[in-house]
């Protein structure tokens, strides 16, 4: 028996368009930079179940330092499901936890819209850009 193709398949009206390349070639990731205290959390392309399961124990071990400072960005996510919402919601909490930093980069209407439907806007706070670290005053 003969499987019926798609219109996508058959280069119809709506071809699928290829998911974003991140590393390691998932359709997400979370690319996790550390540097003393400061951890930087970039969310790339699809994040899902599957992307949240592979970066946790990545931030956890990051996280493991007094007072961490994490930055987590979101401009590169493309889609983000429960599971990754909670995984923000969740680094945010242990943040605050430890009385370290946290600051959450999201510029996309639509991750903004849904942080605000969830009631997650006000506690996370986000901000356009990231900031930058505070100059320090040259040594005499």
């Amino acid at each position: 028996m003969a499987s019926k193709a798609s219109p996508a398949d058959r280069g119809g009206p709506f071809p699928l368009s290829p998911p974003p390349v991140v590393p390691g070639g998932a359709a997400g990731a979370v690319r996790v930079v550390t540097s003393g205290r400061r951890v930087l959390a970039e969310f790339l392309g699809e994040i899902d179940l599957l992307a949240v399961v592979d970066a946790a124990p990545r931030l956890a071990d990051a996280l493991r330092t007094e007072r961490p400072y994490l930055t987590v960005d979101l401009r590169p996510v493309t889609f983000i499901d429960g599971s990754g919402l909670t995984l923000v919601e969740e680094l945010h909490a242990r943040v605050t936890q430890e009385q370290g930093e946290y600051v959450l980069v999201c510029d996309d209407p639509k991750v903004l819209r849904l942080l605000e439907i969830l009631g997650l806007r006000s506690l996370l706070a986000p901000v356009s850009a990231p900031r930058l670290p505070e100059a320090r005053p040259p040594h005499p």
